[in-house]
């Protein structure tokens, strides 16, 4: 690496340092427990994950797991590169050190395709057709309340209808990439009768019945 070359980089690194310096500024200034709109992140994280503890297809918890798990990677990936390039900004952040917002990427977006995706594999409906529901909701209601709210802000230049369309498609491209991902490694699996698994309990997921 040459010397031109690690100026460079020492230079982006202090840039990165003062930038995330000042996004802890910022949090603690604007966007910590004080203000109303943290709780509501609060709530939008935690009340997600309850309702899919009690409602969760336990038979089919790792499949659905993994499938949200790759809503979660994928929405994450492509929300930093929107933060990245000012398409999108947030105001107000759960947790400061990340660009995105963790109560959605994370949490509500994830959680609400689990769901949906239980729903078609249990009334064996057509995964692809009504995923266009949450992606929807997602684009067109959601992302506008959030902005009207403060939670989320369109870049300089950004919001309108073309943005919010560049979501929905966004979204569905990433519903149906996660299904793809998940129907691929569940064709690898490997016959648990031929090999030796460990063991695993799972009680604590269970909910005790009255």
């Amino acid at each position: 690496m040459g010397k031109e070359q690690l100026e460079e980089l020492s230079r982006l690194d202090e840039l990165q340092k003062e930038l995330t310096i000042g996004w802890l500024k910022y949090w603690d200034q604007y966007s910590s427990y004080s203000d109303w709109h943290f709780w509501l992140l609060v709530v939008l994280t935690v009340l997600p994950l309850v309702v899919l503890f009690f409602f969760i297809d336990r038979k089919r918890m790792f499949l659905l797991g993994f499938f949200g798990f790759s809503v979660h990677i994928l929405h994450s990936y492509v929300d930093v590169a929107a933060v990245q390039f000012v398409k999108w900004t947030y105001p107000y952040k759960l947790i400061p050190i990340f660009p995105i917002s963790f109560a959605f990427d994370a949490s509500f977006i994830p959680v609400t395709c689990m769901l949906v995706y239980q729903w078609t594999l249990n009334h064996k409906k057509n995964f692809y057709l009504y995923t266009t529901i949450p992606a929807f909701f997602f684009a067109f209601i959601a992302k506008p309340l959030l902005v009207a709210i403060d939670i989320s802000k369109p870049g300089v230049g950004g919001g309108g209808v073309k943005a919010y369309f560049i979501l929905f498609i966004s979204h569905l491209t990433i519903f149906y990439v996660s299904k793809w991902i998940t129907d691929f490694f569940g064709k690898l699996l490997v016959n648990e009768n031929s090999v030796s698994m460990p063991s695993i309990s799972l009680n604590w997921f269970r909910v005790r019945k009255k």
